[in-house]
């Protein structure tokens, strides 16, 4: 008999509990790696914010962001990048291992979608223990802009960091899917993560090419950018259709890939 799709959801979340708990149990065994995984995140974060501050030393205003607009948009894009490494990252990992090994089978013939499945099997603990810090730079931002903020500004902010979240999953599932192709994917991976790394600047930083290119068609720039926009109450309803359709759109890429991706999988016992 086929699921229903709230019994599939029930099944997800049933579970994605499961393996909240087996993590909590590995980030027991493995302490001292976890504490400084979290010193380091901070370290590298607090980095980034003296960086912003050497910026705004001699002047108030860099093009058409202040001070204050930057920790929004610093503060946003930090949000996105610790909760995909909470949910995903680990996940990511070790999909390209069990794929390089032949060790997808059990994956594969679970009762629900595979690349949901191999994605939801580690969560990294450590990562949510930076999030105080962004939090932090979004209410200086906020504070600092004396900004009223409405229920309907928070609720588009929120969906700004929830398609910021997915998107960067959608970036590294492309580069890890490449592991059907190609056995070293190493440097894939780095790319990857320098083009996460551009939705941390103001979109005006980039050459047009760039601009264009990371805002219809991988939009982690204009994400970012937007939820600094939708707390500034200078928000379209245009950019957000934009958002929508070139995320929907890369989405559709990625699952293609995938799909193209497993029949080239040879399992172990192949």
């Amino acid at each position: 008999m086929k699921l229903s799709i709230f019994d599939a959801f029930a099944r997800y979340i049933r579970l994605h509990c499961l393996y909240l708990q087996i993590s909590m149990k590995q980030l027991a065994v493995y302490k001292a790696s976890a504490i400084l995984t979290i010193l380091f995140s901070c370290m590298f974060l607090i980095a980034e914010i003296l960086t912003v501050n050497v910026y705004y030393e001699f002047s108030d205003r860099i093009g058409d962001w202040d001070r204050y607009s930057f920790y929004i948009l610093l503060g946003s894009f930090n949000i996105m990048t610790s909760l995909y490494t909470y949910f995903f990252e680990i996940a990511h990992d070790e999909f390209v291992y069990k794929l390089r090994y032949g060790e997808l089978d059990c994956d594969f013939i679970k009762p629900m979608d595979a690349q949901a499945f191999t994605s939801i099997q580690r969560v990294d603990y450590p990562s949510l223990f930076s999030l105080p810090i962004p939090l932090w730079l979004l209410y200086q931002g906020v504070h600092g802009l004396q900004l009223t903020i409405s229920l309907l500004d928070v609720a588009i902010y929120c969906f700004t960091i929830v398609i910021g979240i997915l998107l960067v999953y959608l970036v590294n599932q492309f580069s890890v899917n490449l592991s059907f192709w190609f056995t070293d994917t190493k440097n894939l991976t780095a790319m990857s993560n320098q083009i996460v790394q551009l939705g941390s600047r103001p979109i005006q930083v980039y050459p047009k090419l760039i601009q264009w290119s990371f805002s219809y068609l991988v939009p982690v720039i204009l994400c970012t950018n937007l939820s600094v926009v939708a707390l500034q109450h200078n928000f379209r309803v245009s950019t957000l259709l934009i958002l929508l359709v070139s995320t929907t759109f890369f989405f559709f890429i990625v699952r293609v890939q995938w799909k193209l991706g497993l029949k080239r999988y040879s399992s172990a016992s192949s």
